[in-house]
């Protein structure tokens, strides 16, 4: 069972942390920020959950996942690239939103995410599954892994409250709130692993049949903290 009081006490941190922000008009000059936070990705597998109980496939715990997002924003448009993995569960997405509410220190974009969507299961073995190779003559080869993979597109509404910043550096802090709805066209299930060559990684793996395809939504919450300027 997924641990969700440590979201209500971050929570109950953001909230007394709101207190004396300042009146910085982020929708006027526009903003550069680097936010990092804790999301949860919730996806209802019914049937695939039971493809797993009937192959007596251990089933693994969902921890808080992390969040990462780089964004900018100029006059009321918001543009950003994101990060969230909560394991097996993870999305890469690219954010376009628009200003709906500006209220002093609070500001909500309404926005657009496009992107990719993918679970790994790293302890899962598919009876059928195909045999692979790994060639570690070409760089580091992981774990083998159960792949799944999709297109994402999601829409989202993103609250930020702001506070000054203390240094010079800093023009300012930013926490916020996350609430996310994605759809996920069917996709396909590989097993394989990832082969790391220098710095670029690339999935090495083949199809597998006779496992059920993921929900085609998922709903995601993220509370996040950054500094911009």
């Amino acid at each position: 069972m997924k641990q969700h009081h440590n979201i209500y006490l971050i929570v109950l941190f953001l909230l007394r942390f709101s207190v004396g922000f300042c009146q910085k008009d982020i929708t006027n000059k526009g903003s550069v920020s680097i936010n990092v936070g804790e999301s949860e990705i919730f996806v209802h597998n019914k049937t695939f959950d039971n493809w797993l109980n009937a192959n007596h496939y251990k089933r693994e715990l969902i921890p808080i996942g992390f969040h990462c997002n780089l964004s900018v924003t100029c006059r009321k448009s918001y543009f950003g690239d994101e990060f969230t993995v909560n394991y097996p569960n993870q999305t890469l997405t690219f954010i376009y939103g628009r200003n709906i509410v500006k209220k002093d220190k609070f500001y909500s974009y309404f926005n657009l995410d496009i992107g990719v969507y993918d679970s790994r299961y790293l302890h899962i073995i598919p009876a059928n599954c195909p045999t692979i190779v790994k060639d570690k003559n070409e760089g580091f080869c992981s774990s083998f892994r159960l792949k799944y993979e999709a297109f994402y597109l999601g829409l989202s509404s993103r609250n930020i409250w702001l506070k000054c910043g203390d240094e010079k550096q800093i023009d300012f802090w930013n926490i916020g709130l996350i609430l996310k709805i994605g759809y996920m066209n069917s996709g396909s299930w590989q097993y394989g692993y990832n082969l790391l060559v220098g710095k670029h990684s690339t999935f090495i793996g083949k199809d597998v049949g006779g496992i059920p395809l993921m929900s085609n939504f998922c709903f995601s919450t993220t509370i996040f903290i950054g500094v911009g300027g």
